[in-house]
């Protein structure tokens, strides 16, 4: 009886030592899958929140554009309804002044110390002013004169310097241009039907 109970006793641990490793072991896969669980939501909540963040700060960035815009164009219209009637006045004050200029310009002539005979001068505007025929109402037309009036410290521009470098290097010649009568009493004579067929 003694060899049987010992047996028993020898069963009965051998059994605990089974069930023990077998306790173990499924402690052991447990607790691998809570940690892996736990990683998986940790992760996931993680990302969930990175996207939320980032959705947010965008969010925030295109408010602050929308805000920072909104208030730029009320700032402009603050401005420009500020400085409207300066620039209205500017713009008169400037068309005024040029019109007064363009017809000062016509008057040059006139005025004492102009030097030239008023009825030897003719108004070009552009690219000079005048261009004078010195001596012609007097019947001895003496030399052609190019005229551009200046005031203050006013230089020439370009194009009135190209015309003084041709006139200083004799770069001037005189043409004349015949055309066909082309119309009489608004009939297309025969001149000007052999000029329309070349």
């Amino acid at each position: 009886m003694t060899a049987a109970i010992l047996l028993l006793v020898l069963a009965a641990i051998a059994i605990v030592i089974v069930m023990a490793s077998k306790l173990y072991r499924l402690q052991t896969e447990m607790s691998a899958k809570v940690q892996e669980q736990y990683e998986r939501f940790r992760n996931g909540e993680l990302q969930t929140l990175r996207s939320q963040y980032e959705q947010a700060a965008q969010r925030d960035r295109v408010q602050a554009q929308e805000m920072a815009q909104r208030e730029a164009t009320v700032k402009l219209q603050e401005w420009m309804t500020a400085k409207e009637e300066e620039i209205r006045k500017d713009a008169i004050s400037r068309s005024r002044s040029v019109t007064v200029g363009k017809v000062s310009e016509q008057l040059v002539p006139l005025l004492p110390g102009f030097g030239y005979n008023p009825k030897d001068a003719r108004f070009l505007g552009s690219p000079v002013d005048f261009l004078v025929f010195d001596g012609l109402d007097e019947g001895q037309l003496r030399e052609l004169v190019f005229v551009e009036v200046k005031t203050g410290n006013a230089t020439l521009n370009t194009r009135e310097r190209q015309v003084k470098k041709a006139v200083d290097h004799q770069r001037v010649k005189f043409e004349v241009l015949s055309l066909p009568a082309a119309t009489v009493n608004g009939e297309v004579n025969d001149e000007g039907k052999e000029a329309l067929q070349q």
